[in-house]
């Protein structure tokens, strides 16, 4: 279960970081292709990139997160199937362009992101991630678009935030992975143990 919620919140992550690292940081590998010919997410690059850094949702800082977590819950609490439901909040960074033009996405992209995530950890019959796998599973995590922001006010589009750059000087994209770590994030981050943030921005190389 936790290695699921581990996977689960970086396959959201995949949506805004699909890129190489920093060349300062690692040299710039081709991009690895699936067998269908599409470019697969580089989380386990960005987790090792993390990790050098000291970020703090490094692999083993989440583990010891999730582990409190359930500890913190009693086990005849634990053995009852529960649906958890996730509100997720996407941070789109963008330069100034109308909703749904350029790096400010629309709201279509986003429900349609929400939408794969939870067929892919739901396993529900008429869905693109039921499967007969032998491991296959209905992890009980479902994400929802959130629809109040942290001062509980009601959201304009639900699970979106628009985040003109110029609003907290950012530079011009695109954006390092490094710029988003330390500028991007803590200037938008809503608090991590309520909400799961997704940041949508354009992104170097």
């Amino acid at each position: 279960m936790r290695k699921n919620l581990y996977q689960c919140s970086f396959a959201a992550f995949c949506f805004l970081i699909s890129t190489t690292l920093p060349a300062q940081q690692s040299p710039q590998p081709k991009w690895p292709r699936t067998p269908a010919g599409n470019i697969r997410c580089y989380t386990d690059e960005v987790d090792a990139w993390r990790n050098q850094q000291g970020g703090s949702a490094a692999r083993s800082t989440f583990e010891k997160w999730v582990a409190n977590q359930l500890n913190s819950q009693p086990i005849s609490k634990r053995l009852v199937p529960v649906v958890y439901n996730i509100p997720v909040i996407f941070h789109i960074i963008h330069s100034g362009e109308a909703a749904g033009n350029g790096t400010n996405i629309g709201a279509t992209y986003v429900n349609a992101q929400l939408q794969q995530l939870n067929d892919d950890f739901r396993k529900m019959a008429g869905t693109s991630g039921y499967n007969n796998h032998a491991f296959g599973a209905d992890v009980l995590v479902n994400f929802c678009a959130a629809t109040l922001d942290t001062n509980n006010n009601a959201l304009a589009e639900a699970g979106i935030q628009r985040i003109n750059k110029n609003t907290f000087g950012a530079t011009n994209p695109p954006f390092t992975v490094n710029y988003i770590e330390t500028t991007i994030k803590p200037n938008s981050i809503w608090n991590p143990d309520k909400y799961l943030n997704v940041w949508v921005a354009d992104l170097a190389n």
